[in-house]
């Protein structure tokens, strides 16, 4: 469990962006509809000598409104449910209760420019159709490469995670535009917030 949460954790810090642009470029682009989209991944381990597991499979649907709802499978089927909600939070949904992960605020639309310009920036690719601008990422014993899609508003298309001898990559198998059913997106009613294990990493939140 402990494995899994790390790697969401990773995830969400991604979506939240790796020093994309400056205060000016948000400023420039913040007025600009975001797309929405569907996206399902698959994520494959591989270990030292290259030998690889399938890890999950997700589906996240997002809003142009910046939220989103992601489902994850896992091989030995499990499976987590995630929500962002712009103003409220990410909330990871684990038996009764609504598990807080990080802030969600909105996020600009970014563009090949932009990304271009990021102090992390390594290189291109074409990911599904679709140009993807390469940035990097180092913290503690992790690296990771996020592909940021200029035509997913620089939301990430595909991600590769370096820890030690095992690399996972988590890759797009089917992308479609348009806005996810509103019901899709929204938060279960009624459950409690847990933020334990967000002030364990951060502290104590201030209200």
């Amino acid at each position: 469990m402990k494995r899994r949460l790390l790697f969401l954790l990773l995830v969400v810090i991604g979506a939240g962006g790796v020093g994309v642009t400056t205060k000016k470029a948000l400023n420039q682009t913040k007025q600009v509809k975001r797309p929405a989209y569907t996206i399902i991944w698959q994520a494959t381990q591989y270990d030292a000598a290259g030998r690889a597991t399938l890890d999950h499979t997700e589906t996240r649907h997002v809003s142009s409104s910046g939220n989103w709802h992601s489902v994850r499978q896992y091989a030995d089927g499990k499976f987590e449910e995630t929500f962002a909600e712009v103003g409220r939070g990410v909330f990871l949904m684990k038996g009764q209760k609504l598990h807080f992960l990080s802030q969600s605020s909105p996020t600009p639309v970014i563009n090949e420019d932009e990304l271009k310009n990021s102090s992390g920036y390594l290189r291109t690719e074409n990911v599904l159709g679709h140009l993807a601008v390469i940035i990097k990422s180092e913290g503690g014993d992790t690296r990771s490469e996020f592909y940021r899609a200029p035509a997913l508003g620089g939301d990430e298309i595909k991600m590769v995670f370096y820890r030690g001898a095992t690399t996972i990559v988590v890759a797009p198998v089917s992308l479609v535009f348009g806005e996810p059913e509103p019901a899709l997106l929204k938060l279960p009613e009624g459950l409690p917030e847990d933020y334990t294990h967000y002030e364990r990493l951060h502290g104590k939140r201030s209200n």
